[in-house]
């Protein structure tokens, strides 16, 4: 079983609201590309958003967990973690955030349909010293992948992903 299923033309599409700012609704839909990447004899498969001016995501999935790898890290980092009480702790320049696993599974209901036994991911932590924490729940559903994100990156803003339409490939 996996959370996050990574073959090639699966695709999922989100609805993406803010709160605290002005931006207007969007809809993006992310899919599996055919190409991977190599990066230190791991491969990668390579998820790319519809939208050319957000960047792709290098995902790979193992007995583990499932795990991403950007250019900005130095390696990777757990995506979402077998181990259901897992934590990890992710540094980038003043940027430190802590992600835990909740040891329980939901029922998750959005636009897609409702969803059993999913995953609960969240995160705290800062960007830098001084300013707010920033907040992020997400939550996985089992061989369908991220179906909701709720993330509070500074106080009284929110921007939510709520899945609304999948297809994952043979």
């Amino acid at each position: 079983m996996t959370l996050h299923p990574l073959t090639v033309g699966s695709r999922w599409t989100y609805r993406v609201t803010w709160r605290g700012f002005e931006a207007p609704e969007s809809v993006v839909t992310q899919t599996v590309a055919p190409e991977t990447r190599l990066v230190g004899g791991r491969v990668y498969r390579i998820v790319r958003p519809d939208d050319a001016d957000l960047p792709p995501l290098y995902l790979r999935s193992d007995d583990t967990g499932i795990y991403r790898y950007d250019d900005g890290l130095a390696d990777e980092l757990p995506l979402v973690p077998a181990d259901p009480e897992a934590t990890w702790v992710e540094q980038r320049d003043e940027q430190t955030i802590e992600f835990y696993t909740l040891p329980r599974l939901e029922t998750i209901t959005v636009a897609a349909g409702t969803f059993l036994d999913c995953t609960r991911i969240e995160a705290a932590g800062t960007w830098a010293e001084g300013q707010p924490a920033t907040i992020l729940k997400m939550w996985y559903a089992p061989e369908i992948g991220l179906v909701g994100r709720i993330w509070s990156p500074a106080e009284g803003l929110i921007i939510a992903h709520e899945l609304l339409a999948f297809e994952i490939a043979e």
